[in-house]
């Protein structure tokens, strides 16, 4: 099955867009290749996870600092790297 946001394709995109090439030309061959690709309208960020293109920076500017411990994982507030 594919995540939130994604649809199985037959024959998808062997560049599906993704956050880190926004807004830049890219150049692909074309062929076709099956797989789970984002919806028309997501993009893929960095985790794999298909959001909406102004979510892109949102996402890849923070990540959770988190702590282990043996019979714990806990995840503290959100913070800019």
């Amino acid at each position: 099955t594919c995540g939130a946001n994604a649809e199985y394709r037959e024959c998808g995109s062997a560049c599906p867009p993704t956050c880190e090439d926004r807004g830049k030309k890219k150049i692909c061959t074309l062929q076709c290749v099956s797989g789970c690709f984002c919806k028309k309208g997501f993009v893929k960020n960095n985790r794999g996870v298909c959001v909406k293109p102004q979510e892109c920076e949102q996402i890849e500017d923070y990540t959770p600092q988190i702590d282990f411990y043996p019979e714990y994982l806990i995840m503290f507030d959100i913070t800019k790297n």
